[in-house]
Formats: C-alpha cells, sequence, structure tokens
C-alpha cells in the first residue's frame, strides 16, 4: 500500500470514527467481564477486543494476539494472557495507559514493535522462556514499568540493571523506562542498539555509550527529559533521527571527529544543549548550521513535527532496516528516512511509539467553518483530500491517526479553524502547503498561535478588526512575500513573521531600515548604525527588533514608546546607553538581557518590567558597575510572558534584574512599598541592596549610598555581593549604613501576569490503599491544594510530573462563570450532544520556587488524581478542558479507587478550566 494510500485510507476511517463520536449519543457503559462475542477472530488470531471490561481473560481459542487487538483500550486494567500464546502482534496493547501489570507466559515466542507503548500504568512484567524475538519500542512511554523479571531459562535475552540485551549482550533492546538509575554505563560488548531502546526514560541522567556502538539508532533517547550527559566513544559514526529529541536538559555535549552523519532531528527540543567538536568535523558543521531558535523549540513542543516522514527524501533520512526504522521492510517497515515500530506498511507523518502516540490523548480533526470543508492542520498541505469532506489525520503529538483509532476508546472532539467568529485557532491551518491564499473573515481580532506556520501562503491581508497576532503565527511560511496589517494590530507575539520572505526583504531594505507596522510597532531593523534613534511614530518596539545585533552601542527612545517588548534588545552585546523613554509604561521579559548597559535606568512612567529583563550575568560587566536607577516614587510590578509560561522553559522564570548587585530606590521608599514590586526577594528575585542617595557625586568627589534593605540571607553576604563602592552614571559612589541595613530575603508575594490568558507522587491501580502509594521514582514534589465545595478532603488528592525534579503548586478551585462556557463547548463538539452532570474548576500549576505560573507541559504530562466531586457518578465518567481558544477538549482518564473511595485520575498536558462531567 502506498503512503498516499494509507493517508486516504485512514482519512476515511477518521472521518467514520469522527462522525459516530459526533452524532451517536454515549452508551459506553463498563461491562463487569468480557464475553466472547467482544473477541473479532480470523482462525485462531485475536484480530480486534471490542468489549469495555476493565478485565480480560483471552479465550482458549487464541494463539496469536494480532496487530492493535488491544490499542487505545483505557478502560482495561487487568488481562490473563493464557499459556496458549504464541505471539504478540506489534501495537497489540498500544495505549492501554490503565493496565497494570501482565505476565507473558512461556508459550509466547514474538513480541511485536511497540506491543505495550504508551501503557503508562504499567508497573510490572514477566517475560517467559521461550521469548526468542522482542520487536523495539514494546515499552516506550511505559514510564511507570520499573520491575520486570525474565526467566533465567531464556536462551535468547538476558535482563540486568534495568536493560533487556541479547544473551552475548551485542544487541541492547531497551531499559525499562520506570528503573531508577540516574547513571547508565554501556557495555563495551554492545554493538547494536535497538529503536526507541531509552525512549522516555525520564529518570536517567548519564548516559555513557560503549566503544564499539557505531549509530544511535532514531528515537533511541528521545524524551529523556532528565538526561544532562551523553558521552559518545570513537566508534561511533551515525546519530539518527530524533534520537535525542526532547532531551530538554542536555547540556554540552562533545562530538567525536568520528561521527560523519547526524539526523537533522537528532536533538530537536534540546532547549540546553551546545554539541562541542572540532573545528572542521562533521560535528563542527553541523553544530553551526544547526537550528538552535527559540520557535523551533517551541514548535516541538507544541506541535506535531511533521518532517519526520519526509526527511528521508531530502538526503539526510536513515538508510532502512529490517525494524521499521528507515526503508519499508515488510509489515513494520518504516518510509525512508525512519519509521516507527509500529506503523502497517510505511510511515503515516511520523508514527511514533509510546508518550507521543498518547499526550493529549487524541488525533485532532479541525472542521474549517471558514472553507466549509474538514481539515488537518498538519495534514492538509499533503494533497490528499478525501472527496466525502475531505478530512485527514491530524496527530497532536507525534501521533498518527491508525494509533489512535485503533484504540477505538480516545477519540477526540472536533476542534474549528475559527472559534466564535472572533479566533483562527492555534495551530488551525499549520502546514497547510497548498494554502496559497487565504481570505481572514470580517470579525476576526486574533490570530492563534502557529495557526498558519508552515503553509504554503504567498501573501496576506490581515483585515481592520485584528487586534493580535499571536506566537509563531506565520513562522516559516517560506513563500509569504506579501502582508498587509491594519493599525487596529496592538500585540504582535515573538517569531510571528520569523522565517518569511516578507521579513527577510524587509530587513534586507538598508535604505528603509525600520520595519513598522500595525499601530506603530517596529517588529526588525535591517540597518547597519550603531547609534539608533527610534523614529517618532514608534509607540512599540516588539518583540526580538533588534536581538542579536551586536553593532548597536546606543539607543534614543522618543516620547511616542511606551512599551519596549520580549527580548526586544537582548543579546546587543555592544549596547551601553539608553536615552529617552521618558513615558515607557512596560519593560517586557528579557528586554535587555545580556546588553552591558552603563547604568540600568528606570523611569518614573514604567509600571511594570518582566523576568529578566535586565540579566546582567552574561553582559560582561565588573560587579561594582552593575546598578539600577528608579527615577520614581513607586517600584514596578513584575510581569511574564506566556513564554515564561511552559514547563520547558526553566531558565527564563528568573529574576528581573539578575546579577544587579545595587538598585537605588526614592529615600522614602519603605520595606511595604517592596512587597510584590521587581525588588522583591520572592516575586522580583532581587538579591542585592535596596540603597537611597545620601550624598550625590560632585566633580572629582565620590557621593555616597545609604543602605536601606538586603534582599539577600546573611550567609549570601560577601564583598562581591556587598562591594565597599560602586559606579552609577560614570561617577564613584561609597556605600554606607551597612550595619543598620534590614534583611528583607522574606518578603515578596506572587507574581501577576501582564498576558491574557498534600505531597505528590501517590499513584493508584484499580484498587489501592493509601499506605501503598508510592512516588515514581524521579518525579518532583506537586503539592496539591483543594479549594472546593464539591470534592472530598479524603483521600488526599494527589499528582505527579514523571521525571521533573522541580516543585510546584497545583490549585484545584471551583468555577462558577464558565459552567456554560464548558456546556457549550461541548454541544458545540458532541453534535446534539449534553452534560447530565458538569462540575467546573479552575487548574493552575504554580513553580514553587520561582512563584510562576505553569500553564504548558509540552510533551510531558502530570497525572492527578481526585476524589470524584459530588453529583457525579464513577459510570461513564469524562474528564474535559478549555484550550487557549475555549475549544473543548477530551483528557485521558479512569476511575480508580484509593482508600476504598472511588476516585478519577487524569493526565494533564495543560491546565486552564476542567470540567468533570457525565
Amino acid at each position: 500500500m502506498s503512503k498516499k494510500s494509507i493517508r486516504i485510507f485512514l482519512g476515511g476511517l477518521l472521518l467514520c470514527f469522527t462522525a459516530a463520536a459526533i452524532h451517536l449519543p454515549s452508551t459506553n457503559v463498563k461491562a463487569a467481564s468480557a464475553s466472547f462475542a467482544d473477541f473479532q477472530m480470523q482462525g485462531d488470531t485475536l484480530v480486534k477486543y471490542t468489549g469495555t471490561a476493565s478485565a480480560v481473560s483471552i479465550p482458549t481459542s487464541v494463539k496469536h494476539i494480532g496487530k492493535e487487538a488491544f490499542a487505545g483500550h483505557t478502560e482495561l486494567v487487568k488481562v490473563d494472557v493464557p499459556g496458549y500464546i504464541e505471539s504478540i502482534d506489534y501495537n497489540a496493547f498500544s495505549g492501554c495507559s490503565s493496565l497494570e501489570t501482565i505476565a507473558i507466559p512461556d508459550t509466547v515466542t514474538t513480541i511485536g514493535n511497540g506491543a505495550f507503548s504508551g501503557c503508562s500504568s504499567l508497573r510490572s512484567m514477566k517475560l517467559g522462556k521461550n521469548l526468542e524475538s522482542l520487536g523495539s519500542g514494546v515499552f516506550a512511554g511505559c514510564h511507570r514499568l520499573s520491575s520486570l523479571s525474565l526467566d533465567k531459562k531464556n536462551e535468547t535475552f538476558v535482563y540486568e540493571n534495568g536493560v533487556i540485551y541479547s544473551k552475548d549482550k551485542k544487541i541492547l533492546y531497551c531499559m525499562i523506562p520506570g528503573y531508577s538509575t540516574g547513571e547508565y554505563k554501556m557495555p563495551s560488548s554492545v554493538e547494536e542498539i535497538k529503536n526507541y531502546a531509552f525512549w522516555g526514560c525520564q529518570n536517567l541522567k548519564r548516559v555513557y555509550l560503549g566503544s564499539n556502538v557505531e549509530k544511535i539508532p532514531d528515537y533511541a533517547f528521545e524524551n529523556c527529559t532528565a538526561l544532562e550527559k551523553a558521552a559518545f566513544s570513537y566508534s561511533l559514526r551515525r546519530i539518527g533521527m530524533k534520537a535525542f529529541a526532547g532531551c530538554s536538559n542536555l547540556g554540552n555535549t562533545e562530538i567525536p571527529m568520528s561521527v560523519s552523519f547526524i539526523h537533522d532531528t537528532a536533538f530537536d527540543g534540546c532547549v540546553k544543549l551546545a554539541l562541542l567538536a572540532e573545528a572542521g568535523s562533521y560535528g563542527a558543521e553541523y553544530e553551526a548550521k544547526r537550528d538552535k531558535s527559540v520557535p523551533s523549540s517551541e514548535e516541538y513542543q507544541d506541535i506535531l513535527n511533521m518532517e519526520e516522514t519526509d526527511t528521508g527524501n531530502t538526503g539526510n533520512g536513515q538508510e532502512g532496516t529490517a525494524e521499521g526504522s528507515g526503508g519499508n521492510s515488510g509489515e513494520a517497515g518504516g518510509a525512508s528516512g525512519g519509521g516507527s515500530a509500529g506503523d502497517v506498511s510505511g510511515t503515516l507523518n511520523g508514527n511514533l511509539l509510546g508518550q507521543s502516540t498518547v499526550v493529549g490523548g487524541n488525533a485532532v480533526v479541525f472542521m474549517d467553518n471558514n472553507q466549509s470543508q474538514v481539515r488537518s492542520g498538519a495534514e492538509s498541505g499533503q494533497g490528499n483530500n478525501i472527496q466525502s469532506g475531505n478530512i485527514q489525520s491530524y496527530p497532536n503529538s507525534d501521533t498518527a491517526a491508525m494509533e489512535v483509532i485503533g484504540g477505538g476508546g480516545s477519540s477526540a472532539y472536533p476542534k474549528y479553524t475559527i472559534v466564535n467568529n472572533e479566533i483562527i485557532a492555534s495551530q488551525a491551518y499549520y502546514r497547510n502547503s497548498q494554502m496559497e491564499n487565504y481570505r481572514i473573515p470580517e470579525g476576526i481580532k486574533k490570530i492563534g498561535e502557529f495557526a498558519f506556520a508552515r503553509s504554503g501562503l504567498a501573501s496576506i491581508t490581515i483585515p481592520e478588526g485584528v487586534t493580535t497576532i499571536g506566537y509563531g503565527a506565520f513562522y516559516h511560511c517560506d513563500n509569504l512575500a506579501e502582508i498587509e496589517i491594519p493599525s487596529s494590530v496592538t500585540e504582535i507575539e515573538p517569531s510571528a513573521f520569523a522565517e518569511t520572505k516578507w521579513l527577510k526583504e524587509r530587513k534586507s531594505d538598508r535604505e528603509n531600515p525600520f520595519v513598522i507596522v500595525g499601530d506603530g510597532i517596529l517588529i526588525a531593523y535591517g540597518g547597519m548604525g550603531s547609534q539608533i534613534e527610534i523614529p517618532g511614530n514608534v509607540k512599540q518596539i516588539g518583540a526580538e527588533a533588534f536581538k542579536g545585533n551586536t553593532q548597536i552601542t546606543s539607543i534614543s527612545l522618543p516620547s511616542s514608546v511606551t512599551t519596549i517588548g520580549e527580548d526586544a534588545f537582548a543579546g546587543c552585546s555592544s549596547l551601553t546607553s539608553i536615552s529617552g523613554g521618558d513615558n515607557l509604561t512596560e519593560i517586557r521579559d528579557r528586554a535587555f538581557e545580556g546588553c552591558p548597559i552603563s547604568t540600568i535606568k528606570i523611569p518614573a512612567s514604567v509600571k511594570s518590567i518582566g523576568l529578566k529583563a535586565y540579566d546582567m550575568s552574561g553582559s560582561g560587566k565588573q560587579d561594582w558597575t552593575k546598578n539600577a536607577v528608579f527615577l520614581g516614587k513607586q517600584l514596578p510590578a513584575v510581569s511574564y510572558e506566556i513564554t515564561a509560561t511552559r514547563l520547558v522553559n526553566e531558565e527564563y522564570r528568573d529574576a528581573v534584574f539578575k546579577d544587579v548587585r545595587v538598585a537605588v530606590v526614592d529615600e522614602n521608599i519603605t520595606k511595604e512599598d517592596i512587597t510584590g514590586t521587581v525588588l522583591d526577594y520572592n516575586a522580583g528575585g532581587f538579591r542585592g541592596l535596596v540603597c537611597s542617595v545620601k550624598r550625590a557625586a560632585s566633580g572629582d568627589t565620590p557621593g555616597v549610598l545609604q543602605v536601606k534593605f538586603c534582599m539577600m540571607h546573611k550567609a549570601e553576604v560577601n564583598s562581591r555581593t556587598m562591594p565597599d563602592e560602586v559606579m552609577i552614571y560614570g561617577k564613584t559612589y561609597e556605600l554606607s549604613g551597612q550595619e543598620d541595613m534590614e534583611y528583607l530575603s522574606e518578603a515578596g508575594s506572587a507574581v501577576t501576569e501582564r498576558t491574557e490568558a498534600g505531597n505528590a507522587g501517590a499513584e493508584s491501580g484499580e484498587t489501592q490503599d493509601a499506605a501503598t502509594q508510592t512516588a515514581v521514582p524521579g518525579a518532583g514534589k506537586v503539592t496539591v491544594e483543594i479549594n472546593s465545595t464539591t470534592i472530598s478532603s479524603q483521600p488526599g488528592a494527589s499528582a505527579e510530573i514523571s521525571g521533573n525534579q522541580g516543585n510546584y503548586i497545583l490549585s484545584i478551585s471551583d468555577n462558577t462563570t464558565d459552567r456554560d462556557a464548558v456546556n457549550s463547548a461541548y454541544r458545540r463538539a458532541v453534535s446534539g450532544g449534553g452534560l447530565t452532570a458538569l462540575q467546573v474548576y479552575n487548574i493552575t500549576l504554580l513553580d514553587a520556587d520561582k512563584r510562576i505560573p505553569i500553564t504548558k507541559l509540552g510533551r510531558q504530562q502530570m497525572s492527578v488524581i481526585l476524589p470524584i466531586p459530588s453529583g457525579i457518578r464513577p459510570e461513564n465518567l469524562k474528564v474535559v478542558c478549555l484550550d487557549e481558544d475555549g475549544q473543548l477538549e477530551r483528557v485521558t482518564s479512569r476511575v480508580v479507587t484509593v482508600e476504598n473511595q472511588k476516585c478519577v485520575r487524569f493526565e494533564a498536558n495543560h491546565f486552564s478550566v476542567y470540567g468533570i462531567c457525565n
């Protein structure tokens, strides 16, 4: 079957599946046990299980469990595999997120690719003595699987310290994802690593490859979110597709001279990575060309990277292999360039295994209510439209439609490209390569994040009335050469037009170097000057407008400028002087990060300043010159941008005035005036001295600063943090009054957002007592706070983010205002459907150390357990939430028992308005 035929076939399936989800009332009542009629057979092969029982015993007539036979049955907790089963085919139990334990009898000789991928509740596994064949990615995404036993009489495999090897230890099949080791040193005997071998091993921090490994295969270490160090030997030649993708903590990594190939996607989403290689080597050339941009990282976290299917045709794809990681090779083969171990007959849109198949729980279908057709934001560009509704599969996170459809239990609610006639939804037309022109309907006020990113647009006219253009809205629209932006646009988020032909051409216009659009927003500068005078019609310095411009030495701001955007001057390593700006009100996140400004001057008009706006840690300035002067009688509040609320962007959540030593304020400022401001120890993260001018410097006579408050602990005070003198406006000032200063290192309050927008670790099985609740190894601490009249305090709620070491506060409170919004969204998503019972909550997550809310978890998930709210029945319980545009999303959930009380466990990927309902 051709790749195109697969898309068409699956598109048709998804159309039928979606239609059923939309138009049929829910009658899915959990059965007490499975009946023989629930098993579809072809000879002695179980082709499909269609029941709804939580416990299943496989009939005696079955010898082979077929492809995806149980895939997606999230209600399934226990399966008895009888002693006459001989093989378990690929993806057989994929996405059975409630399955807790399973024993494979000695009669089983073959377990196929991805057989148990995405079984996120699976804790233990037993493999029999006659097992001869083990596929790739069998346990990918089973992040709770911490215990495995292998019969010692098995002549094919050996299991040691969390890893399955071939008997001679020449082939490494996999590390079980929940194994608690932080460091792994590969035996020198290992010559081959299987695809997905370490996929999602979220406890793994350091890995040392063996001296005989020549190739790191596709997806080998993907989503190892705690991985900080990877050491390679000089035997290494190749690094495959997505090999380390999503390793968000991976830092400096040395690439040996022996390496001659690294796939373009090998390090996608590695936000802290720096590859170190000798000059002139392949590794050095790769690092120089590697896309290190912020939007590419955000894209990887939020959106399926569709390039996985096509990169094999660009010259960088992997060669075909018999295990489906390359050329089409039998039923488990992938398309050229790196298929998944779980494909039927080729790769469909980067069909991956494990958690990638269940992040968000679902495929996503966009109903194009502007063009009167159904399309997929991710696939509509492929040109394979189906006549019966023009529907195509759109995986939400590295998910192929086949995997989701195969399960039959996790269907997504459809979304609309236009929401409430006012918003073009986030990702609505993502990767629609056939779209060259688009007419934005009247009444639209906002264009969502990545709405048209990587589409085929050649021109676009944004109508009057649009006020906001979201993050990466037109990112990498490589053919977009003509854009009209009306004066009604007052907000353009970062990277909205990055990598468009239009912006590149505008930035190359030396005669008109200032790119000013909308309501006076300067979004880019293409000049070569060092002393920049901003034009008088500019109201905002847009996000990233001058980012990384190392030629600029001074900036003059007109009185018209009120806002300096996110990253506006970040990395301007020669910028020392800023003048004007007397009417500034907002200075956003990282606006002057890394700029060696001689003395930071904050005008009295400034009301708020964002995180890391004045980060001096990388400026190269001497400590005694890192100082700020506040001209007003009131201190600005702290603000933050949406980018700082993404879990992966931990480094963005830092002090407003990082590494600034002295803040000079009005003499009447009190400690109460500091609370909650940019100089607060907690809210602003300030670690310095707060002073007032006792005597101004005059001529060669130094001035004197009176030290009022110390925003440090006593143990942090030393000659570096408390200098004897500092430089302000080029003049020396001596410090006095240190002996009488007041320590305010515990003052503070929570930060407020500028933009719109009990201990954890308790995991539950179908039945579990509190005494047996244990934290997943490597999970960070999450304290759950409940403020609700409908959720019982007993048993205590719990939550965890597997593999994350941070400290967080999860807050769940009653929401009395959005009940109608959830009901309306449900009726819109489920035609003719209605809810019989509904409880609505605000669910928020706070970084407990940085005091910043977390709104998106990217490719990670939080598992939450709550007592079932009053008025909600355990039978047919659903959990839903609203996305950033107010559209409904289905949340993966199941009913569990904790301390003999019915609870609901669900997997959260972002935090907003949630509903628990029947």
